[in-house]
């Protein structure tokens, strides 16, 4: 998990970063065609203290858009970036079809992900391949893993009925492990089931991220730690890659749909493979694993909503496991889930550009400036979601979701380049909810309180989770 201490230089690094790659660029142009803009604190590094100061680039952006609108623009070393908030203008950028993401703000995971992952990946290019590989996580495609979804949850279900009275059970480790699992069995076939390879995995995943995380304190890291982050990527990658040589091998595979399948269609070079396929492995359960963490948080302390769910999912499911069909009749833990997914606002920022001047609001947007779509600002506007701050999934009730605006409501980015997941992460937090509201009523341990948001790339806890369970 992301250190509390070091999440305020998490956006600075990447300025940092950003300082250095933009020497080789051409500059950009300097007047923002009408759109208000905060004042430049520093002539080289612009208003990075600001943001430093505000504790995270999110934090950043929630006061700035109050001063200055949903329209405004920033500098981000000697340059400026522009970032907007309304739906309008969410709905601008989409009818626009904004594609292209700036790479200068997404260079801190590269060493881990590469610069073949499609992260990095724009124009035609990156838009085949972002659909190409983002058609098993939606859809249709989903159907198969419903299963999926249900097994996991019955691991841990199982586990927690051996759990003793009293005891606490840490749900931050708990669900980003169901996570990993929904992730690798129904991306990448049977490879990781077997639990040397998950554990190796997951021992893998915590060692690099824990090194990503101590980079945000801008220092050098020292021979000794890029030795040995340097040797974990490499048992990373050694073992995606040996998942991808045997099902590439497999009688069996190629040709069952999986992402893994659809990966190996394109013909890319083994070491491109491995690289995209470790930034979806990642992506695929680092969000999903904290959107169940913060749901759980809510429910704990609103039991209402876990007696709803669970007696919604006695009445639909009885003690059938959910299916495709019978989870669309779930709305009650779909309305937890949206709430939630709002009130973490665990992707609380986007970033795009154009490659020509392009008007925005009324205001000219010179080519290749990069424009931030500060997602977190709209779902916590009250002149959109009253009490913004109040944990209510009643909001999303047709008769309230009516009022709203489209594009509220995005908290996976907007299309054309929206998270591919998020279908796929959506049924997987609605299955898991379900089946436990309907097996266990839970309350937060004691000690745990005033849980704060922790903004990063993605936003996390700012203490672990750990509850009390009673069966039901």
């Amino acid at each position: 998990m992301l250190q509390a201490a070091l999440v305020g230089f998490a956006f600075v690094v990447l300025a940092v970063l950003f300082l250095r790659w933009i020497q080789t660029k051409s500059p950009l142009p300097a007047s923002l065609g009408g759109v208000k803009e905060e004042p430049c604190t520093d002539a080289v590094r612009g208003n990075l203290a600001d943001i430093a100061a505000e504790g995270s680039l999110a934090q950043y952006l929630q006061d700035r858009h109050k001063q200055h609108g949903p329209l405004f623009s920033f500098h981000l070393g000697p340059e400026k970036v522009v970032s907007c908030a309304s739906p309008d203008l969410f709905r601008n950028l989409s009818a626009a079809n904004a594609f292209n993401r700036p790479e200068s703000l997404f260079l801190l995971f590269k060493p881990l992900m590469t610069e073949h992952s499609i992260e990095y990946a724009n124009d035609e290019e990156g838009r085949d391949r972002h659909h190409h590989l983002s058609v098993p996580f939606r859809g249709e495609s989903l159907r198969g893993f419903y299963e999926i979804f249900s097994a996991v949850a019955s691991e841990c279900i199982d586990e927690y009925l051996q759990v003793p009275d009293g005891q606490h059970v840490n749900v931050s480790r708990d669900m980003l492990t169901i996570a990993i699992k929904a992730m690798t069995r129904a991306a990448f076939g049977d490879f990781f089931k077997d639990p040397a390879r998950m554990e190796q995995l997951r021992d893998c995943y915590e060692l690099a991220w824990a090194e990503v995380e101590k980079r945000l304190d801008r220092n050098e890291p020292s021979e000794e730690r890029k030795q040995e982050f340097e040797k974990t990527r490499q048992i990373l990658f050694g073992l995606v890659g040996e998942c991808i040589r045997q099902r590439r091998e497999s009688a069996s595979g190629v040709n069952q749909g999986i992402f893994l399948d659809r990966l190996l269609m394109m013909d890319r070079p083994d070491e491109e493979n491995v690289g995209e396929a470790v930034t979806y492995l990642l992506g695929g359960f680092h969000t999903t694993g904290n959107l169940l963490v913060f749901a759980l948080y809510h429910l704990s302390l609103n039991p209402e909503y876990q007696d709803r769910i669970a007696d919604e999912a006695q009445r639909v499911l009885g003690e059938d496991l959910p299916t495709m069909e019978n989870c669309k009749q779930l709305v009650e833990s779909e309305r937890v889930v949206n709430e939630t997914l709002r009130c973490a606002t665990l992707g609380p920022w986007a970033a795009r550009y154009f490659d020509e001047d392009r008007e925005i609001g009324g205001c000219t947007i010179p080519a290749r400036t990069p424009i931030i779509t500060a997602l977190g600002v709209v779902l916590q506007d009250p002149s959109i979601w009253p009490e913004p701050d109040r944990f209510n999934p009643d909001r999303f009730a047709p008769e309230q979701a009516s009022r709203r605006p489209p594009r509220s409501f995005e908290p996976f980015g907007l299309p054309p380049r929206r998270c591919p997941g998020y279908d796929f992460a959506n049924a997987e937090a609605r299955v898991v909810l379900s089946m436990l509201c309907r097996k266990f009523r839970f309350q937060l341990a004691p000690g745990i309180s005033n849980v704060q948001h922790m903004y990063g790339l993605v936003t996390q806890p700012s203490q672990t989770i750990e509850i009390t369970l009673q069966q039901r």
